[in-house]
């Protein structure tokens, strides 16, 4: 836990204007917690609404940024669900697995694409959103063990 604030506080003061993103989910609660109530920050909240998200999910964000007081922003794609795998693949069977597949099933007319999906609905909007407001950083709560990538930090 030291560590961890150690790095929130750190972070904090090497920008202007952060904001952190929230998914509502564990990590996300977790990080938004921290750092509303281990730092005297108030950065605004970016949820990205990729469209696919359970209904109860925006009223869950809008309630426990209420509680903490914090700003929400609500970022959300240019494009459905839909018209994004249509246009770019499936997000199936997850990112390995998915490259495997393809790999294996040239031309068959059927395409998989895990990370188009996440980019283009989440990660970009997000991005935009945070531009758009000024943020020079951008919090996000993941534990390592969730991406390969990430695994070992």
């Amino acid at each position: 836990m030291k560590t961890t604030l150690e790095i929130i506080k750190n972070a904090l003061e090497t920008c202007k204007k952060p904001a952190v993103a929230y998914s509502g989910g564990a990590d996300s609660n977790v990080l938004l917690h921290l750092i509303y109530t281990h730092t005297d920050a108030r950065p605004p909240v970016i949820f990205a609404d990729s469209g696919m998200e359970h209904p109860d999910t925006l009223p869950f964000i809008e309630t426990v940024c209420r509680q903490y007081g914090a700003k929400l922003h609500v970022a959300r794609a240019n494009r459905t669900p839909l018209e994004q795998w249509t246009r770019s693949g499936w997000p199936m069977l997850g990112k390995l697995a998915s490259r495997r597949w393809m790999q294996s099933h040239k031309g068959h007319g059927f395409r998989l694409d895990v990370s188009s999906c996440c980019r283009n609905l989440k990660i970009g909007p997000a991005r935009r959103t945070m531009k758009a407001l000024g943020c020079d950083l951008h919090f996000t709560g993941q534990r390592g063990q969730a991406d390969d990538s990430l695994r070992g930090l």
